[in-house]
């Protein structure tokens, strides 16, 4: 056998080696990746304050208009409210557009190299985020119902289906994000500053 043949494959071997040590070096195999998820999750916070601020807005226009509608006036109300109910479903899909992107920046995060309970917290906050613009689709459909409904008593029906709906989603979202907040309580010393604090 040749002596040259019998080096090669630890030739081979070193040069792997030496490569594998390079690329850890430089950060390329298994860097953390905690400061980009820090960079997304200021994205979503920023996405939940315009969110929150659009549905607030929303939302008072919503009561104000159930405030000027009458059970005997229904039909002229309609009419005469038509602008300001479409203004009110128009912030609320805003708020639930906000809401998803924020969902989007909290799972895009998720799926970074980043420890375990980090990405535990981004996905239930994906989750959570989810769930409120869920919430702002149904809140979405209580002004639409103005529009959509005939008589005052298919608004009323509408107006609890939306309300049950509602509801519902807004404990979904409470007990995800009062499950993400243990995560994060039990686990501070692995959390990047107070990024995460949504």
């Amino acid at each position: 056998m040749h002596p040259r043949t019998k080096r090669h494959p630890l030739q081979l071997l070193l040069a792997l080696i030496v490569l594998i040590n390079l690329l850890s070096a430089c950060g390329a195999l298994g860097a953390d990746e905690t400061a980009k998820a820090n960079n997304l999750i200021a994205e979503a916070n920023a996405a939940i304050d315009a969110g929150n601020v659009t549905a607030l807005a929303a939302s008072k226009k919503n009561d104000w208009i159930f405030q000027e509608i009458r059970d005997t006036t229904f039909a002229d109300d309609k009419v005469r409210l038509k602008a300001d109910v479409k203004e009110t479903v128009d912030g609320f899909n805003q708020s639930a557009a906000k809401f998803r992107e924020a969902a989007r920046k909290f799972e895009e995060a998720s799926r970074l190299r980043i420890n375990d309970k980090f990405k535990e917290y981004l996905i239930l906050k994906s989750q959570e985020f989810n769930r409120n613009a869920e919430k702002m689709d149904a809140a979405a459909a209580v002004p639409q119902a103005v529009l959509d409904s005939d008589t005052i008593e298919i608004l009323k029906q509408r107006f609890d289906d939306n309300k049950t709906r509602y509801e519902q989603l807004e404990k979904e979202a409470k007990e995800l994000a009062d499950k993400a907040e243990k995560v994060r309580a039990e686990n501070k010393d692995q959390f990047q500053a107070d990024n995460a604090n949504k």
